[in-house]
């Protein structure tokens, strides 16, 4: 998807996720090579206020190889509804 997003030059990523599953060395290369702004925060609280769009992918963890203490940090990026109205109304 930021393949996609970095056609439109414009836009700022910004990568929400715990440090163990940021975006990769060879993303932060391309989009810094094209130009792109983007950015990495592991809160999606402070986040939301500021974006115009979230997309959100799940994590897989199918096969139960991501560590527990990993798997606690879950719950600070379900998007429900208490962080939806952190959003902007428009």
């Amino acid at each position: 998807m930021s393949y996609l997003l970095a056609l439109s030059p414009s836009i700022n990523q910004v990568f929400i996720a715990p440090e163990e599953l940021q975006i990769g060395p060879d993303l932060i290369e391309y989009l810094d090579e094209h130009g792109i702004q983007h950015s990495e925060t592991e809160s999606l609280d402070d986040a939301l206020p500021s974006l115009d769009a979230c997309y959100m992918m799940r994590i897989q963890d199918e096969y139960g190889t991501t560590s527990a203490e990993l798997r606690k940090k879950y719950d600070a990026f379900k998007l429900d509804t208490d962080r939806l109205a952190l959003m902007k109304d428009d």
